[in-house]
């Protein structure tokens, strides 16, 4: 096997590793620690559980159907509760999405700040 592939698989499994560690709740709550207040009141909400209620999306088991309504009705009903649902899930995935982004800036960071360290140590 190639050695520039291998180290490159290397990397990459650290990085991935460690980018899924610094997303649980634990390690993300010491980590944020460091860094500047402003930048951290605005990530340090994308490391809790997401929101059960989203204030931008009605509650789908909010919409309630007469049982004199025609078929029609129904289905629009069962419809809307459905898109209102993949709302909800979407912000989720948002929700997600800007954690695991915002894991691999730190990652990289902190893989670069690592290899910055060794190269120097080795200079010595």
């Amino acid at each position: 096997m190639n050695p520039a592939i291998a180290l490159t698989v290397l990397i990459a499994g650290v990085l991935l590793a460690l980018t899924l560690a610094l997303q649980t709740r634990h390690i993300s709550r010491l980590w944020l620690r460091w860094i500047p207040r402003p930048l951290r009141e605005l990530i340090g909400p994308y490391f809790d559980p997401p929101p059960a209620i989203h204030p931008d999306v009605p509650d789908p088991n909010d919409i309630e159907v007469d049982e004199d309504v025609a078929g029609s009705g129904k289905i629009a009903a069962r419809g809307l509760r459905v898109l209102l649902s993949a709302a909800h899930g979407l912000h989720d995935l948002e929700h997600y999405l800007v954690r695991f982004v915002v894991a691999v800036a730190a990652a990289a960071i902190a893989l670069l700040v690592l290899a910055a360290v060794v190269a120097g140590l080795a200079n010595l």
